[in-house]
């Protein structure tokens, strides 16, 4: 983003008509966490990539967990990516 100061105040003018903001594929990117301190963001959708291998043991769960809590403290929601649920209606 080239220009953070005028993208910051149509984010806010958004936001006071009451649409909340979410920053999609967090955790990927080198702005990530800058774009945190600079947007008033309302949701973070955590990148489908560390969902995905949470199970894995190179630690995905312990970042996914820092996610969480840094949602949390930040007062914001937070959405996985990638978490599909089969519904079968009969």
């Amino acid at each position: 983003m080239k220009n953070k100061t005028q993208v910051t105040e149509k984010i806010t003018q958004i936001r006071e008509r009451n649409i909340k903001i979410s920053l999609d594929d967090f955790g990927t990117g080198y702005y990530s966490l800058n774009y945190l301190h600079r947007f008033p963001i309302n949701t973070l959708k955590v990148d489908q990539s560390f969902i995905r291998r949470i199970g894995d043991r190179n630690g995905n769960l312990e970042i996914v967990q820092g996610i969480i809590t840094l949602t949390h403290t930040l007062n914001m929601d937070i959405i996985p990516e990638g978490i599909e649920i089969d519904f079968h209606l009969t």
